[in-house]
């Protein structure tokens, strides 16, 4: 991992702002990560989800998604990404792809 999430904690949100604006949504998104890197340290007392690494993907999956501002996609990127499960993050445009080709039903 090379962002140095204790940083990113302790500056001022404009700061993140600026490096996320290109991003769309900026704002919300710059409140949304420092909010959930202060609930993991206020809760763990480290910026780290490697206590994740070794739990159920099911019990890995609900801790992510109690913090506020991960969604489901976001969870299922970090699940895949950060603790290398086996989840296939999907949004609407892929759903949409994956419809069209038949591989999941329409609905």
């Amino acid at each position: 991992d090379q962002v140095d999430w204790y940083a990113v904690l302790d500056a001022p949100l404009v700061e993140i702002v600026k490096c996320i604006r290109c991003r769309g949504m900026h704002w919300m998104l710059a409140r949304r990560i420092k909010g959930i890197l202060k609930r993991v340290m206020a809760q763990r007392g480290c910026l780290s989800l490697e206590f994740l690494r070794d739990t159920p993907t099911r019990d890995a999956n609900e801790y992510l998604l109690a913090l506020d501002g991960m969604g489901v996609k976001t969870t299922s990127c970090v699940l895949l990404l950060a603790l290398h499960r086996t989840d296939f993050p999907v949004d609407v445009n892929v759903g949409r792809i994956m419809a069209r080709l038949g591989w999941v039903p329409l609905e």
